[in-house]
């Protein structure tokens, strides 16, 4: 592609991206309210006298939903930041530092979470903080109110089956927020050469299904 069509890309990806942020800072604050709400709500024992303990059990899930979209929507903004380097490189008339990890649009933002040798640690802390209690608000959320609920006696079967099911979504989404670090930390490793096997399937079979139509 020439310069003006990879600048046209460029621009349409880095706009994309932009609006990514904003999504994940709006999913954010949604998880947050849910969760500020209903702690609140569960806080007082006569309310939970009230309410049958199959929906009490039913209480983190909107949480780990809204938890798990972030996750996933931070994970493609960090494929397409990785995108935006590469198209970076390509626009750049210079040689390309390429252990950079963050596209050139965003690195001064970046550098105020990643100083941790420089005087900017605080950020970097501040950030590191910010994750782990999101994960402790989340798991401590939902091992409340499954207590609740075995509390109110709650059906045997459906509590373990529930509970069961709030531990895989747990794990899951921690086991994908490492993923999304080891991408973070090399950007160009084995996960884009998996990623662009799937796009390239994906295109095809749309080709084929949009050849194959009538309209």
């Amino acid at each position: 592609m020439d310069d003006e069509v990879l600048r046209s890309v460029y621009e349409t990806e880095r706009h994309d991206e932009q609006n990514t942020a904003g999504l994940i800072i709006a999913v954010t604050t949604g998880t947050l309210a849910y969760f500020a709400a209903a702690a609140a709500y569960l806080a007082d024992q006569q309310r939970q006298s009230k309410i049958q303990p199959e929906f009490l059990l039913a209480a983190p899930f909107p949480l780990l939903i809204l938890t798990g979209y972030v996750t996933f929507q931070y994970a493609a903004s960090r494929v397409r930041q990785s995108y935006l380097m590469h198209l970076e490189a390509q626009l750049s008339a210079k040689s390309w530092n390429w252990h950079a990890n963050f596209p050139g649009f965003m690195t001064l933002h970046q550098g105020l979470f990643s100083g941790w040798t420089t005087n900017l640690w605080p950020f970097a802390a501040l950030t590191i903080l910010t994750f782990v209690s999101h994960v402790v608000i989340v798991i401590g959320f939902t091992a409340y109110a499954c207590y609740i609920a075995y509390r109110s006696q709650a059906e045997a079967i459906i509590f373990w089956a529930v509970s069961s099911l709030y531990g895989l979504l747990i794990s899951v989404n921690i086991l994908a927020v490492f993923e999304m670090i080891r991408f973070s930390i090399n950007p160009r490793g084995a996960h884009l050469k998996t990623l662009r096997s799937v796009a390239c399937k994906t295109a095809a079979s749309e080709r084929v299904r949009w050849q194959d139509s009538r309209y």
